[in-house]
C-alpha cells in the first residue's frame, strides 16, 4: 500500500513524462552490501540493516513486474560478457538500433592506436603522457567517426570503456592532476558524455571495465 502511494505521489509531481526504457541492474543484497563494504567505508544508506534493502530491492522488482513494457530487470551478478548481452537483448526486443565500439579502438585508425599503446614489444620507452594522448586521440577518432554519426541517426551506442575509464587508469593509476585530464578530455570530447554508465564493481571481476550507453 506504502509502494502505491509513492507511485500515486511520483506521477502528482512528473505529470505523465515517464522514461521511455527503464534498466534495473539487479542483485541479491548480500553481494551488493559486500562489495560496497570492500569497495569504501559505507555510507548512512550502506549503513540500513539487510531488512531495508531487502524491502528496496522488492519494491524495484515489483515496479519492474507492474510496468513490463517500460521496465526490464538485468541480472547483474553475471560476468561483464553476459550482462551486456542482456542489455543487447533488450534492446532488440524493444525495437531501439544500436552498434557496439570499444576503447582503445573502434575505427581503423583507433585500432592502430590501440595497438601501439598496448603492445608490450616496443624497442623504446612508451611514456605515460603518450599513453595519456593516445588514449584520447584514438576517443576523439571513435567519437567523431563512429558515435556522434550514430546519435544523429537515432541509433543507440554500447561502448567498452569511455573516458572515465581514462580517469581511473591515466588519472587514477598514472596519476596524472585533474587539471591535465580535464583540458585533454576538453579539446577531444568537447564536453560529449554518455547518457548512462554501467560500472561492474571490480571486486567481483578479474579487470576493470566500464560499458556505457548513448542514446539519443
Amino acid at each position: 500500500e506504502m509502494l502505491r502511494s509513492l507511485v500515486g505521489s511520483e506521477m502528482c509531481i512528473r505529470d505523465s513524462l515517464r522514461p521511455d526504457l527503464t534498466l534495473i541492474l539487479d542483485i541479491p543484497v548480500e553481494i551488493g552490501l559486500k562489495r560496497a563494504s570492500e569497495r569504501s567505508t559505507p555510507d548512512r544508506f550502506e549503513q540500513e540493516q539487510v531488512e531495508f534493502f531487502d524491502r528496496v530491492r522488492q519494491g524495484y522488482l515489483k515496479i519492474a513486474e507492474e510496468n513490463p513494457e517500460r521496465c526490464a530487470v538485468i541480472d547483474a551478478s553475471q560476468s561483464l560478457e553476459q550482462v551486456q548481452a542482456s542489455i543487447e537483448a533488450v534492446l532488440e526486443k524493444h525495437g531501439i538500433p544500436y552498434i557496439k565500439t570499444r576503447e582503445p579502438g573502434g575505427t581503423p585508425l583507433a585500432e592502430s592506436l590501440r595497438d601501439i599503446v598496448k603492445s608490450a614489444s616496443h624497442d623504446e620507452v612508451l611514456t605515460q603522457e603518450t599513453e595519456l594522448l593516445l588514449m584520447y586521440a584514438s576517443r576523439s577518432q571513435l567519437l567523431a567517426n563512429r558515435i556522434l554519426p550514430a546519435l544523429e541517426q537515432g541509433t543507440w551506442v554500447i561502448g567498452d570503456r569511455h573516458d572515465l575509464s581514462s580517469r581511473a587508469y591515466q588519472g587514477g593509476g598514472r596519476q596524472f592532476d585533474d587539471s591535465i585530464m580535464n583540458a585533454i578530455a576538453d579539446v577531444t570530447l568537447k564536453g560529449f558524455t554518455p547518457d548512462l554508465t554501467v560500472y561492474l564493481d571490480p571486486v567481483s571481476y578479474t579487470h576493470l571495465t566500464l560499458p556505457t550507453i548513448y542514446s539519443v
